[in-house]
């Protein structure tokens, strides 16, 4: 949809609602029972898949940048479906992560390979995943920490990383 064509036309029921096209929602991720956030913009109502964990930007870009004080491994910081910060990588904000990684974070599983690279955090092999700590908050999982695997990950690294998912579940709890 470009500013010439108006895109898909829905009508406005009684209450309000409109019917956001599957091919829509497929494309963004958008679940039944996901939040949106609404917005407006001069003339535009704006819908955007909420995150809690977007709203903790800044403070997940300070936590790593202590964690990157005592460690050199590269690490990120994202919710279930995307990066949210990265330190020691060049990656940007809003990339995707791989259902390999999704899967992982969702189940609220741990995750530390020492041995060869088995999952790569965007799909590819440019960033094989050394850990994953997810960030877990009243049951659900939130996000995760994960270091990527460009040289050996000391025990102490992936500790520290937990300590920081656990930081960053007590951060949202608390904005609740």
């Amino acid at each position: 949809m470009n500013e010439n064509s108006p895109g898909i036309i829905r009508n406005v029921d009684e209450m309000g609602r409109i019917v956001i096209p599957g091919n829509f929602r497929k494309a963004l991720h958008i679940k039944t029972g996901d939040p949106l956030e609404v917005g407006i913009s001069r003339e535009s109502i704006i819908l955007k898949k909420y995150s809690q964990f977007h709203n903790l930007e800044d403070t997940c870009s300070q936590v790593l940048r202590a964690f990157a004080k005592k460690s050199n491994a590269s690490c990120i910081i994202c919710d279930t479906e995307l990066v949210i910060a990265g330190r020691g990588i060049s990656i940007s904000a809003g990339a995707r992560l791989s259902d390999d990684v999704k899967d992982l974070i969702t189940r609220m599983e741990s995750y530390f390979c020492k041995d060869v690279r088995t999952i790569d955090l965007l799909g590819g092999n440019k960033y094989p995943v050394a850990s994953i700590a997810p960030v877990i908050n009243s049951g659900k999982a939130f996000g995760a920490v994960i270091l990527l695997r460009y040289r050996d990950i000391a025990d102490w690294e992936f500790h520290r990383s937990e300590v920081l998912a656990d930081f960053l579940s007590q951060m949202i709890q608390d904005a609740q």
